[in-house]
């Protein structure tokens, strides 16, 4: 396996009512889903925050797979460091804002 190779890679799906989180890890040099976790989506109120979901459904992955990918503070972990997961503000209204992530290994 070369360097630039990702032998674990955790997959987030935000969808309407359920956010799943995947992992999927290098198998006898095959790409595999090999765990699943999920949490109810927060993007509607009361939370209004579909990063809660998202770190809800790493921390759910996480205890089925034996990894932490979440630190105390809620930030999604990478072998380089952390992700914030902060909802950035607002730029004015009717704005959008995304947030992206990824952890490997």
């Amino acid at each position: 396996m070369s360097t630039g190779e990702r032998s674990v890679i955790a997959i987030t799906d935000c969808g309407s009512t359920t956010t799943k989180a995947i992992l999927i890890e290098r198998v006898d040099g095959v790409y595999r889903q090999t765990f699943r976790g999920e949490a109810p989506t927060t993007v509607e109120a009361p939370v209004e925050d579909v990063t809660a979901g998202v770190r809800a459904a790493l921390e759910d992955l996480g205890a089925l797979c034996g990894r932490r990918l979440v630190s105390e503070a809620g930030d999604v972990l990478t072998p380089g460091g952390s992700i914030s997961t902060s909802r950035p503000p607002r730029q004015g209204a009717g704005s959008r804002w995304s947030w992206r992530g990824w952890w490997s290994g």
